[in-house]
């Protein structure tokens, strides 16, 4: 039966949509997991707050992979971003708290 725009709950489709957004999301983490761990991303992160240059150096890869990376990690809530504040570039990236163990054993 075809549903009209008129039937719909907006907040119902939102909730689903999120619902649908998180399950890909999540579905595709372990994909980033798994090379942060075999390039030591996550152990250059653990030395400390780094730029994704700084993280670049840390862990001798390529800089535009580690800011990809950097990018799928921060939005899965595995790393944090903390932006440039005041224009002193750049912003760092962390993992630190609960989430560093399990990350770096």
């Amino acid at each position: 039966m075809a549903t009209t725009a008129e039937e719909l709950d907006r907040d119902q489709v939102g909730e689903f949509a999120r619902r649908i957004f998180s399950i890909y999301t999540n579905g595709l983490l372990p994909y980033m997991i798994d090379p942060g761990n075999r390039t030591g991303l996550f152990a250059a992160a653990a030395c400390g707050p780094a730029s994704a240059a700084t993280l670049s150096e840390r862990a001798g890869i390529g800089d535009r992979y580690v800011r990809e990376w950097l990018g799928a990690v921060v939005t899965g809530g595995i790393m944090t971003y903390e932006p440039a504040v005041l224009g002193v570039p750049p912003g760092t990236h962390r993992t630190d708290g609960p989430t560093q163990p399990p990350l770096t054993g």
